[in-house]
């Protein structure tokens, strides 16, 4: 149980580090375009 939840917390900072990342891109490349 307790092993399952850590790799469920691991999975979700995973994406929400990835979705940062990937809007900091975007964010990056409009603000150079702009």
């Amino acid at each position: 149980m307790q092993s399952s939840f850590s790799v469920t917390e691991i999975e979700q900072q995973y994406h929400r580090s990835e979705k940062m990342r990937l809007g900091y891109n975007i964010w990056s490349t409009f603000g150079r375009k702009t």
